[in-house]
């Protein structure tokens, strides 16, 4: 008897545990979803057909431009101050197609051509206040859709009207070469760069019946390219394409606009570039701006109209949000800024808040949640170390990893447990190669990353 009542004893402990395991683990399932659930609003930016493109350089301090017109934020977007026009003529006429800012003093505005003006790559040194047209295409109809910059080096690609040309500067915009990639591409639209040699371009190509969406990808600086992703669908572009640091990424496609009832796609890797699948979002899509948050996340939004979707297992399977009309309409560019706020480019400048898509949210963004801070951030040649500080608003348990922008872990830690409040490493960087690093932290609630750089 006593053995029995000491067997069901132990098989009712076990059980306990279980259930407590359970609740764990739906506690902590529930939580993720809380924090990873967003909402939108327009920022008090007059509104536009549609702001192309949104440019930040740190949490705070972003740049738009609508028409040649130029509005700076420096509350992380909730509020727009127009500062400057790129050409203060009367007569000046541009559409104001991609920005692109390489810190708070310079950055550059690409404009497609209008009317007699052609398109082109504008400058800024003094905080966007005064512009200089630094390039000017060949021929009108010609432009600039999509800019990206590594260091000294500036990419500009253009148009998705074509023709396909890209242009480089490695002198931070004070010259450009210009190389036609017409064998490859009809037009080309976005492009994004790992580092001086690897680079990836977005668009449409040429074939003997007609135009496919693809992605092209150089090794070696631009000099030569390869086509790594064409979507077997008549018509459209592969629009904009993002990338985690862990090499996970998604590109938008927007389909034929003569046949709306083509699906909607979008495009996804998890070996960063070298091969895509494609996922069926809707019946109906000319999706545009995209991000993905932590490798489950991920948003797109329909770039003209009204329309924002969500995907919870990294880009696989979508479903449309119901949101009020004026929060999600003509997503042309989607951020995700360091703090984990996300910033988008549309009729105004969207930013999420901190109220959710069905469920209530327990903290107001990620970044109340865990923080991680490196010192220092910009990392100089008598530098032989980085401080690294894991700070855990409860106690949580996860890894931490150093990645390059070819999206390789170049340092891990012990998985492990974090007691709630501050962490502390020293890593050795010495043998680290110049360049762009992003920290990540992966706890059980939610990842958050920051970025260093090592000159």
């Amino acid at each position: 008897m006593i053995f029995l009542f000491n067997l069901l004893k132990q098989k009712f402990i076990t059980v306990k545990k279980s259930i407590k395991l359970l609740c764990t683990f739906l506690l902590f399932f529930v939580s993720a979803i809380q924090l990873q659930a967003q909402s939108f609003s327009a920022s008090n930016i007059p509104r536009s057909s549609r702001y192309d493109d949104v440019s930040f350089v740190n949490n705070n301090i972003g740049y738009t431009s609508s028409r040649g017109s130029v509005y700076k934020s420096i509350d992380g977007g909730n509020n727009w101050t127009y500062i400057s026009k790129l050409d203060t003529s009367s007569a000046f006429r541009t559409y104001s197609r991609s920005v692109d800012f390489i810190n708070e003093d310079t950055g550059f505005v690409g404009t497609l051509t209008v009317n007699t003006f052609k398109g082109g790559i504008f400058k800024t040194t003094d905080k966007g206040l005064t512009w200089k047209k630094v390039f000017e295409v060949s021929d009108l109809g010609e432009g600039v859709c999509g800019m990206d910059h590594y260091e000294n080096m500036l990419v500009g690609v253009g148009t998705y009207a074509g023709p396909a040309n890209l242009y480089i500067s490695h002198d931070y915009g004070a010259t450009f070469i210009t190389k036609d990639l017409s064998s490859l591409a009809s037009a080309l639209v976005d492009c994004y760069i790992v580092n001086k040699d690897t680079f990836f371009i977005t668009g449409s190509s040429d074939t003997a019946t007609h135009e496919r969406p693809l992605i092209l990808k150089t090794t070696d600086g631009g000099n030569s390219f390869q086509v790594v992703s064409m979507l077997n669908a008549v018509g459209g572009y592969v629009w904009k394409i993002y990338f985690r640091p862990d090499g996970n990424g998604l590109a938008s496609v927007e389909n034929n606009f003569n046949d709306p009832s083509l699906y909607g796609y979008v495009l996804r890797t998890t070996d960063f570039g070298a091969t895509w699948q494609e996922h069926v979002v809707d019946t109906v899509g000319n999706f545009g701006g995209i991000i993905l948050l932590d490798n489950d996340v991920a948003f797109t939004t329909e770039q003209h109209q009204y329309g924002m979707w969500k995907s919870t297992d990294g880009g696989v399977n979508w479903t449309k949000l119901a949101f009020s009309e004026d929060t999600t309409k003509a997503g042309n560019r989607m951020l995700l800024l360091d703090n984990g706020k996300i910033v988008i480019a549309g009729a105004y400048i969207y930013t999420s808040g901190s109220t959710t898509v069905g469920i209530q949210q327990q903290h107001s963004n990620i970044a109340d949640y865990h923080t991680i801070k490196v010192t220092p951030n910009l990392v100089g040649k008598n530098v032989n170390e980085i401080k690294v500080e894991l700070d855990a608003k409860v106690s949580t348990f996860g890894v931490f990893e150093i990645y390059n922008l070819n999206g390789q872990v170049i340092y891990k830690d012990e998985v492990q447990t974090y007691d709630k409040g501050k962490h502390y490493l020293y890593i050795g960087v010495q043998n680290y190669s110049k360049g762009m690093y992003y920290a990540v932290w992966k706890t059980s609630e939610v990842f958050v990353q920051t970025k260093f750089v090592v000159q």
